[in-house]
Order: C-alpha cells, then sequence, then structure tokens
C-alpha cells in the first residue's frame, strides 16, 4: 500500500506486550532510575548549573557527589537515547514491512511527543528532553532508507566534532565561574519564590535550552539516536542470548574504562562537555548496556526482570511523574525544599521515588496495556484510541 489511510495502516499497531524484548523494556527501565539519579541535584538545587560542591561543602556530599558525576551523569540519558533510537529503528521496520509509506503517522507522533515537552518544560521543569527527542527524532526520518553505511558513517561523524568541540571549549573557552550571589538567587526563587516568578524563570530557561541551544545538542544527542537506529538493524538485539561472552567482555572493558576516563574527567574539572568525557560517557553507557543486558537474560529474580520491564514500557510516564513530583517537593509551591537537600538526601529520594514506580507500575500493567501517557501518545499517533484495558488472558 502507498499510504497510511489504507487496510495497511490497519495493521500497524502498537508491539504487543508479548513480541517486545524484555531486554530492552528492562534496559529502559532502569535508565528511568539513571536519568532521575543525574537530574536530581538539578532539580532540587543550583547544582545543575554551578558544579557540586558550591553549596555542598562537607566532605561525604562531596563524595556523592563525584561519585554521580562519575558513574552516572549522562550515562543513562546515553542509553535513554540509544533507546529512542532503537524505538524508531523498529517503527521503521514495521513500517517497511506493512508497506506503509505516509509519514503522517510519523508526525502526529512527533507532534505529541513535542506537545507534552512543551507543556513539562513550561510549565513542570526547564530541564525536558521529550522536546529534544521530538525534533531530532523527526530528524532521523532523513535516515530512514539509508543504508547502515551511512547512518554510522553520520554517528561517528557528529562524534568526532563533538569531540573537536569540546576540545576547542575546553582549550580556548575558559571557565564559567560561580557567583555566590546567583547561588543564592536561585535557592530564594525556587524554594521561596511565588508561582509566577518561579514560571518567569522557567519559560526563560526553557527557551534558551530548546531554542537557543538545540543546535549545540545536535552533534550530542543526534549521534545516539543514529547508533540505536543502526544498532537495531544489526540483529544483535533480537538474539542477545548468543552473545553473551561478546556482552561480558565489552561490559568489563567499557566499564574499566569509562569510569577511568570520567574520574580523570572529574579530578581535572573539565566540565560537563570536557573532551575526555565525550569519549568516556559513552563507553561507559555501553558497558552499563550490556551488563544490564546479561542481567536481564540470566534467569533469576524473575519478579525484579517484570518490574523493571513493566517500568520501562511506561517510560514516558513514569518520566514525566518523577518531574511533576520532585517540582512539588522541592518548589516552593509545594513544600518548598529548594537547596535545602543535598546529594546523599536526594540519592535516598531517588532510590525511594524508583521503588515505588516500581510497585504501581507493576500493579497498573497488570490491568492495563499501556501506561496513561503512552496511550494518549499512541491513540495521537496510530490516530485512533488504543485499547487500555489488558486482554482477559
Amino acid at each position: 500500500m502507498a499510504t497510511g489511510s489504507t487496510p495497511a495502516m490497519v495493521s500497524l499497531t502498537p508491539v504487543s506486550g508479548n513480541r517486545r524484548i524484555e531486554a530492552i523494556d528492562i534496559l529502559r527501565g532502569i535508565s528511568i532510575f539513571g536519568v532521575l539519579a543525574s537530574d536530581m541535584i538539578g532539580l532540587s538545587s543550583p547544582e545543575h548549573h554551578f558544579g557540586p560542591g558550591l553549596i555542598w561543602t562537607d566532605p561525604a556530599s562531596r563524595a556523592i557527589a563525584f561519585l554521580l558525576d562519575v558513574l552516572v551523569s549522562e550515562k543513562f540519558l546515553t542509553l535513554f537515547s540509544v533507546l529512542f533510537g532503537i524505538g524508531l529503528a523498529i517503527q521503521f521496520e514495521r513500517s517497511t514491512k506493512y508497506g506503509v509509506t505516509s509519514l503522517a503517522f510519523y508526525w502526529r507522533r512527533f507532534a505529541g511527543l513535542l506537545l507534552m515537552g512543551i507543556v513539562h518544560g513550561l510549565f513542570f521543569w526547564s530541564g525536558d528532553i521529550l522536546t529534544t527527542y521530538a525534533v531530532f527524532g523527526a530528524l532521523l526520518l532523513l535516515f530512514r532508507n539509508r543504508t547502515q553505511k551511512t547512518v554510522l558513517s553520520w554517528a561517528a561523524g557528529l562524534q568526532i566534532l563533538m569531540f573537536v568541540a569540546a576540545l576547542a571549549v575546553w582549550l580556548y573557552g575558559g571557565k564559567r565561574l560561580p557567583v555566590p550571589e546567583e547561588l543564592e538567587r536561585q535557592v530564594a526563587l525556587y524554594g521561596q519564590g511565588t508561582w509566577e516568578a518561579i514560571q518567569q524563570a522557567r519559560i526563560g530557561d526553557y527557551v534558551e535550552r530548546h531554542v537557543g541551544s538545540l543546535p549545540l545538542l545536535l552533534p550530542f544527542i543526534f549521534p545516539r539516536l543514529l547508533f540505536g537506529l543502526w544498532l537495531w538493524r544489526t540483529g544483535v538485539l533480537q538474539s542477545l542470548s548468543d552473545s553473551k561472552a561478546l556482552l561480558r567482555r565489552i561490559c568489563f572493558g567499557g566499564i574499566a574504562i569509562g569510569i577511568a576516563g570520567e574520574a580523570t574527567t572529574a579530578m581535572l574539572a573539565q566540565g560537563d562537555m570536557g573532551p575526555l568525557r565525550v569519549i568516556c560517557i559513552p563507553v561507559l553507557a555501553c558497558g552499563y548496556a550490556c551488563g544490564i543486558a546479561l542481567f536481564a537474560s540470566a534467569g533469576s529474580w524473575p519478579g525484579l526482570h517484570r518490574a523493571l520491564a513493566a517500568v520501562g514500557r511506561t517510560s514516558l510516564s513514569n518520566y514525566l511523574f518523577q518531574r511533576v513530583l520532585c517540582t512539588t517537593l522541592f518548589y516552593s509551591y509545594g513544600f518548598g525544599l529548594y537547596g535545602k537537600v543535598g546529594p546523599l538526601a536526594g540519592l535516598g529520594i531517588t532510590s525511594l521515588v524508583f521503588v515505588v514506580q516500581l510497585l504501581l507500575t507493576t500493579f497498573w500493567m497488570r490491568h492495563f496495556q499501556h501506561g496513561p501517557l503512552e496511550w494518549a501518545w499512541r491513540s495521537l499517533s496510530y490516530w485512533r484510541l488504543q485499547q487500555m484495558r489488558a486482554p482477559a488472558t
């Protein structure tokens, strides 16, 4: 069929639970925890903008901030981005299988994601990632019918460009010095300010991040989406159980090299976009991914597997739930804890929130096929209401 308005579109439906690759859902579920752990400092204090240790100067807080920076920061967002690319690759593959060539499905899908990102960024947290995914996901359509060589070449080229840019900034760009008065202003604004004042600042931050800085994110985020597209097409993910020896080697090598490089980056204070970090973040993320794949392929802890997979299948709802909950907890119009929660307490809150999500999502998925926002997004994408209740079987 040549269009999406014919019976071919009727066959193009969301992948059902029994046809999903559980390892991918588990990886996505664990990434939801890692992304929150990485974002928690930025949600609860100005550390996101001014670096760890400037507010929380006690040894325990600085040690936790250092470990989060080395082990967590940007690694799980990298995995999340690759998984987004994998998800799009699966949709491209299924569209080809059913002969659907119309792009209307994808435009509705990206428009829905963009709408959720705008609402989230403007009214809850300006650090939204959904807007970026919507824009770069639409850009990935240009590679839908490209060869594997072309996709990988673009991914590698953009990664090299990012390294060169980071190196130039590190060598010649200088360092942004923190201003104590600005730290105090932000703590007072988000911890004690009015909703109107917070909203005005939030809109400004969102516009700066997603309009002014979006081109700068292209060589940083887009290669990960391209890599996800390339990786799915290799067929490796469809037969993970046949690659355990290779997964072990990549796991141990990636984690060892990545941690060593990230620790060096942190000690040299290269910053969020240091040249060594541009290399080590994907290396360490790859090591994590292979370790999680080995965990997912093992027969132990089936209950935990199911819970993590449930969170992964509802990652959009869980991602937004985390941010709404945390801004309510930290901002003045909620509990006003902004600037009062150190890195250790923040890690405890992250863990507690995720445990609650594991329990609630597992219960939810016993009765429903989709998360609430996944249902709305897919209904818009497929242009018809999706069945919400899980089948009786």
